[in-house]
């Protein structure tokens, strides 16, 4: 399975879905403006590696945990976690 931009959006379209979000306010936590959120949801404008950055590295971003979405949760838990000897 490729872990890609569409497969992220996906994962936090599906994890707003089930946690009761609208769209414009998980683009907001994002610091997205209204007209980005849109368009990212939409398919107009993909993400670029900074926004991916931001998702992953943003806990309250809701990515739900099913098989296809784990290697981003994955990705969040190494982004997340301190790094050993650097403390």
């Amino acid at each position: 399975m490729r872990a890609d931009s569409s497969l992220l959006i996906q994962a936090m379209r599906e994890g707003a879905d089930c946690e009761h979000l609208f769209l414009a306010d998980v683009g907001e936590q994002i610091g997205w403006r209204g007209g980005k959120t849109k368009n990212v949801f939409s398919g107009r404008t993909r993400l670029s590696g900074d926004d991916v950055l931001n998702i992953l590295g943003n806990p309250n971003i809701p990515i739900p945990d099913f098989r296809r979405y784990r290697v981003f949760l994955r990705i969040r838990q190494a982004l997340l976690a301190p790094a050993e000897g650097y403390e």
